[in-house]
Parts: C-alpha cells; sequence; structure tokens
C-alpha cells in the first residue's frame, strides 16, 4: 500500500530505480512495474530455475523494457547502482532450518528449499539490508522488507542500531501479523 502510493511514498516520477532482491516468480518486481508506470525494476534473483520463470512472467506482462532481470547474489549485482535505487523491496528466506519440517507440506514440498530459509541465522539477509542497503539506496530511499511470525522486533531493533534509518515502521498482514518493515535512509 505505502509503495504503491507513488506521490506520497516515493516523491518522485521521474528516474524512479526500484530494485526487488531475491525475485523468485518475479511478482513483486512485475505488480511494481505494472502500477508504477514511471518506474524501472531491477529483479535480481540467485536460482537460474527461478530465474526463467521471472523472465517468462515479465514477457507475460509486456514489462520487459522496464524490469530488468539480473541472475545475481542479493545486494552484489546492485552495487553498480549505489546511491541511485529510490526503493529497495525484498521478501528474503527468513525462515530458520529447524522450522522447515513443521511448515505446511504445500509449501515445505514445493517452495525452493533457499526460497524458505537461509540456513539457521533468520536474519542473516536483515543484517545485511541495514548495513549495506543504504549504500544502495538516495537519501530518503525507501526499503520495503517482508519478515516472518515474530521477527519484526528484531528486524526493527537491527535497522535501529545500524544507524542509517528513519521512519521505521511495522506493517500487518490481513491475518494481523506483523509481516512487513519499512524504514527510509537518512539523509
Amino acid at each position: 500500500e505505502a509503495i504503491l502510493d507513488a506521490e506520497e511514498t516515493i516523491g518522485q516520477r521521474d528516474g524512479v530505480l526500484i530494485a526487488d532482491v531475491g525475485t523468485g516468480s518475479g511478482a513483486i518486481a512485475v505488480s511494481l512495474a505494472s502500477y508504477l508506470e514511471y518506474a524501472h525494476v531491477i529483479a535480481v534473483e540467485l536460482s537460474p530455475e527461478a530465474a526463467e520463470v521471472a523472465r517468462r512472467n515479465i514477457a507475460k506482462h509486456e514489462l520487459g523494457d522496464r524490469v530488468e532481470l539480473v541472475l545475481g547474489n542479493g545486494l552484489e549485482p546492485l552495487k553498480a547502482h549505489a546511491g541511485k535505487l529510490t526503493i529497495l523491496v525484498s521478501n528474503p528466506p527468513y525462515i530458520p532450518e529447524e522450522d522447515i519440517a513443521g511448515l505446511d507440506p504445500e509449501v515445505r514440498d514445493w517452495e525452493p528449499h533457499m526460497a524458505l530459509t537461509p540456513g539457521s541465522d533468520p536474519y542473516v539477509w536483515y543484517r545485511r539490508f541495514a548495513q549495506e542497503a543504504p549504500d544502495l539506496l538516495q537519501p530518503g530511499g525507501l526499503l520495503a522488507v517482508e519478515v516472518g511470525i515474530h521477527q519484526a522486533t528484531e528486524v526493527v531493533r537491527l535497522l535501529e542500531e545500524s544507524g542509517r534509518w528513519t521512519d521505521i515502521s511495522v506493517h500487518k498482514d490481513l491475518g494481523g501479523i506483523e509481516r512487513a518493515i519499512l524504514a527510509r535512509t537518512k539523509g
């Protein structure tokens, strides 16, 4: 909701550059490009198989001219755009490895393992975002990340401790679970 309210959240219409880290099927990148017709989206994916699904979805929605698919690991491919991103979004792997067995079979058995868990530390991506994403974003740029159940407090703490973020807010999903965190870079 906050991302798609372009007038208020982004504050500009020209030169909007969005990165979707861990794009998977490309659903978020395609949605953002569809709603923000003036934005260019860089969709980063590590898995070649997932990137192929994203490529097909981008083509299906005829967004190849505004959604650039990049095969690479996390924030690394975005370093060429340091200081230029308007928004960085991500639904990173956040489920602790030990919780995978308890997931519903339609999630556990069908989603790629690497899309679900980063291993034993569910906060590894959030630490990277807290420390590295400000260098990629413009001053006042927006970070929007999905978090797992009961993880919002820790992710907010990581952002606050870095000292590089302001306007940190937690948003609940339709089930009332704290699911998304938005923050702006200082400056």
